[in-house]
């Protein structure tokens, strides 16, 4: 008939024995303590779902043992066995969360239904905060799929899978739409002769890049990482608002480097390259591999 594990509370061994023998004649797991100190200490080492909390004791003590109950164990189902009940004392049994009281004496199978009420109430919370905890867990691992792990923001993957999605959206809407393309590499300069060599950028330069954009885009736009810079999509953005930020964006990059292309704070002396492309729906494509691909090809 009923299932889960109860702690009887009661300082009557023969009442003790009673409960426990009716409990667990029902189905339930049962054990006893004839205190609070007994108690607590079953709580702390094993799992209850239900308490049953009958001391010979007025209910001016009792109440305050079930509130340090429940402070302690908030998610147990906790029932109260009172001798009388008053409007005040209702008032402080809510108000302290205790799920449940009953005025002696009750019929056991009353009793049965309650506890057996409890400990469902009990189970669908616990079930429903493993599920809450499981749908973080995996939206959590769902942000690091969509995001590059060493910036944070959108990898190439997102970019591709929301610039699809922009694109039609602002088709739908007619609206326009830009893609600015933020490419980064670092040339030096060989150890024989005038060669040059790249590499991709160290991630200090990256992140400090990555500041300045953030801090010039608005909130609806779109920062993803794209080969070795960013892309950033522009929502009902023209192309004279897409070279605009472009601009901007150069002279606060001017600001943080050296006119010779080193760092600003002298800690290289290697030149730091930063490209942009712009391209824009619907009059240079209605197609987003398409306009990638113009943005590209207008890095400079």
């Amino acid at each position: 008939m009923g299932e889960g594990k109860i702690l009887i509370v009661d300082d009557d061994g023969n009442t003790r024995a009673a409960y426990k023998d009716l409990f667990i004649g029902c189905g339930f797991e049962a054990a006893v303590a004839e205190n609070e100190n007994q108690a607590l200490e079953l709580l702390r080492s094993e799992s209850f779902q239900a308490v049953l909390l009958d001391l010979r004791v007025s209910n001016n003590v009792l109440l305050p043992i079930a509130e340090r109950m429940k402070k302690e164990f908030p998610k147990v189902f906790i029932s109260m066995m009172l001798i009388d009940s008053t409007p005040a004392l209702m008032k402080r049994a809510i108000k302290a969360g205790i799920d449940d009281y009953q005025v002696k004496p009750i019929l056991p199978m009353r009793l049965i239904d309650v506890i057996q009420k409890g400990i469902l109430r009990y189970t669908l919370e616990e079930e429903n905060f493993q599920l809450k905890k499981m749908v973080a867990e995996l939206q959590e691992r769902q942000k690091w799929i969509m995001h590059d792990l060493e910036t944070g923001v959108f990898n190439s993957q997102y970019f591709s899978e929301r610039l699809d999605m922009e694109v039609k959206r602002a088709k739908r809407h007619e609206h326009w739409l830009s893609l600015l393309l933020c490419d980064m590499d670092r040339s030096s300069q060989g150890i024989e002769g005038n060669e040059e060599t790249s590499a991709s950028p160290p991630s200090s330069e990256i992140l400090e890049l990555l500041k300045i954009l953030s801090g010039n885009v608005r909130n609806v736009d779109i920062i993803s990482r794209y080969n070795t810079g960013f892309a950033i999509i522009l929502p009902e953005t023209t192309m004279e608002g897409s070279f605009i930020l472009c601009n901007r964006l150069k002279r606060t990059l001017a600001d943080t480097f050296e006119a010779s292309g080193s760092r600003s704070d002298g800690g290289s002396n290697r030149r730091l390259n930063v490209r942009f492309g712009v391209a824009t729906y619907p009059v240079d494509s209605h197609l987003p591999r398409k306009l990638i691909k113009i943005a590209e090809d207008r890095l400079q």
